[in-house]
């Protein structure tokens, strides 16, 4: 993967802006930008500049926007709010994957949600996974 300057997710599920980039740099410095407050400087990878093992700062993956839902009404045994391939929305407790041609429940409790409830969402389904805020990786 090559980073360019834009939005992405890093690997503990925060937004990563990269705001520069400076092919004269150094490489731990050739990309700059922000998680939260903070400032970060990156591989052209993605990799942290900073740690030679994986990070939770690296950058895996553009940013998509999380699904909105309200999780203030949902029960707190699910944590996580999928698509399925063809259009359904699951609560699930976690666990939950995306494969090649569907979701992996992997015994992960799920329940489908009513096509009332469906969240107003566009996006492809492989990339709508949503963790309850807070919840392993969600974001905070």
């Amino acid at each position: 993967m090559k980073i360019t300057v834009g939005e992405w997710k890093t690997r503990d599920g925060r937004k990563a802006i990269v705001a520069g980039e400076n092919k004269d740099a150094v490489p731990g410095d050739m990309f700059v930008g922000w998680i939260g407050e903070s400032s970060f400087s990156w591989f052209d990878d993605g990799s942290y500049y900073g740690s030679e093992d994986p990070s939770d700062h690296d950058l895996v993956e553009p940013w998509t926007d999380p699904v909105p839902w309200d999780w203030s009404a949902t029960p707190p045994w699910l944590n996580c709010l999928i698509q399925g391939p063809y259009g359904q929305w699951y609560l699930c407790e976690a666990g939950v994957y995306v494969g090649n041609d569907g979701l992996l429940f992997n015994g992960s409790k799920s329940i489908p949600v009513p096509e009332e409830y469906w969240p107003k969402w566009s996006g492809d389904w492989r990339k709508s996974k949503t963790m309850r805020p807070g919840f392993n990786g969600g974001p905070k």
